[in-house]
């Protein structure tokens, strides 16, 4: 597996657009990777088109995502929001008392060798694949209906 990290400085973002239905979301996973033992938190967002956040998740410690020194996994944050359906959203990640060292970081990777989901464009360098992440919605599913 090749793990391509984008490293946090401030923040980093990835745009996503919803399909043909309205989505309950209750949390977001990113796939994070944290090198070293960086101190600060980081809280995860959603935006609308216009920048406008509509909804934060809670606030984590870096230190509380994963475990040992050199961890990536997927970091849930609980956010609770109702995206309408054919909308562009851009989920940001942020970050408070942190600082870029290259001893001690947070990084967001990228979906290129995972094969998850098909990215909406084709990529000419790995460096551009999409961000990997997670959406969890709820669903109402009405019985007896197909």
């Amino acid at each position: 597996m090749i793990l391509i990290v984008h490293e946090l400085l401030t923040e980093l973002s990835q745009d996503i657009a919803t399909d043909y239905k309205v989505h309950q979301v209750v949390s977001v996973r990113p796939h994070l990777y944290r090198h070293g033992s960086p101190a600060g938190s980081v809280a995860l967002e959603i935006r609308d088109a216009e920048g406008n956040t509509v909804a934060a998740s809670n606030t984590r410690s870096i230190d509380s995502i994963g475990s040992g020194t050199y961890w990536h996994g997927y970091a849930e944050f609980q956010i609770s929001a109702q995206l309408m359906k054919d909308t562009s959203y851009r989920l940001v990640l942020t970050a408070s008392g942190y600082t870029f060292d290259e001893s001690g970081y947070l990084g967001w990777c990228n979906g290129f060798d995972l094969g998850k989901y098909e990215a909406g464009y084709s990529p000419s360098q790995w460096f551009s694949a999409p961000l990997d992440f997670e959406v969890w919605s709820r669903a109402q599913v009405k019985k007896g209906i197909a």
